[in-house]
């Protein structure tokens, strides 16, 4: 057995992307090549995409709190909340659809998440609509504005309704707590007879739950106010070509390093 023999180097055959573009006289000046002819083809193909028009309608709400007491901000953002659910609701965007339609504006126009977008602002919703023509994305929004309040109007008339129900259902039910005694009761509650009162509690209950479920959750101390109608805008909401400018040079990077990964593993393979 030879003793005090050098082992012979381990050849490293681990291929490092960083390293070949490290080495000396390599390839940093064609990756900067390729990320100008990244940047140059998304520049010259944002102008193959047409520009983004947006146009929007803004609705105010407000609640008066000398109906409601006191409201924690948990409530409160529960009553916004849902009157946003409603604008959004199918209803309100199956009638928008209907009315668009009528008005001659292609339906595939306004589709929501997509075209058109429902922005809260505190107490202000901004019912935005983008399309290629400025004058069709103000037409959508404005009509989504007026179906919107159309089934506000309703909501909060039923909610109203129900809240006038409820009142007369807490008396109903103070009438047929009275109806045993001897002191004198409610002017509401003389003359009616227990199996008459039990009548006229389950129909006030049965009438309030109706007009509950038709109010869609709407708060009845909350009133709204169109605050702005949309008008056709003067310029593009976004301008494309930063985006596309560097989404072609990421673009040229990353073939261009695959480019090099393929070539480098295919020759020490």
């Amino acid at each position: 057995m030879k003793t005090g023999s050098t082992p012979a180097p381990v050849q490293n055959n681990t291929f490092s992307l960083l390293q070949e573009l490290k080495a000396p006289g390599k390839r940093w000046f064609w990756l900067f090549l390729a990320m100008v002819a990244g940047a140059l083809i998304g520049y010259g193909v944002h102008f193959l995409l047409p520009p983004k028009y947006a146009s929007s309608a803004a609705i105010t709400f407000s609640i008066d709190f000398t109906r409601t007491g006191e409201m924690t901000d948990v409530e409160t953002d529960i009553a916004i909340v849902t009157v946003g659910d409603i604008l959004s609701s199918g209803t309100v965007i199956n009638n928008t659809l209907k009315s668009g339609m009528s008005a001659n504006l292609p339906e595939i126009s306004f589709t929501l998440e997509t075209t058109a977008f429902l922005e809260r602002y505190s107490y202000r919703y901004e019912l935005v609509v983008e399309n290629e023509d400025p004058k069709t994305a103000a037409k959508w929004a404005n009509l989504w504005a007026d179906e919107g309040l159309a089934v506000l109007s309703e909501a909060k008339l039923h909610a109203l309704n129900a809240d006038s129900l409820y009142k007369q259902l807490l008396a109903a039910q103070d009438c047929l707590q009275q109806s045993g005694l001897v002191e004198p009761v409610a002017a509401g509650c003389q003359g009616l007879s227990n199996a008459e009162l039990e009548e006229k509690l389950a129909g006030f209950n049965q009438a309030y739950l109706e007009e509950k479920d038709k109010s869609l959750g709407y708060l009845p101390a909350m009133d709204y106010t169109l605050t702005r109608q949309a008008e056709p805008a003067a310029q593009p909401e976004r301008n494309l070509a930063g985006s596309m400018v560097l989404g072609g040079a990421l673009l040229g990077a990353a073939l261009f390093s695959a480019l090099i990964l393929f070539t480098c593993r295919k020759q020490r393979g």
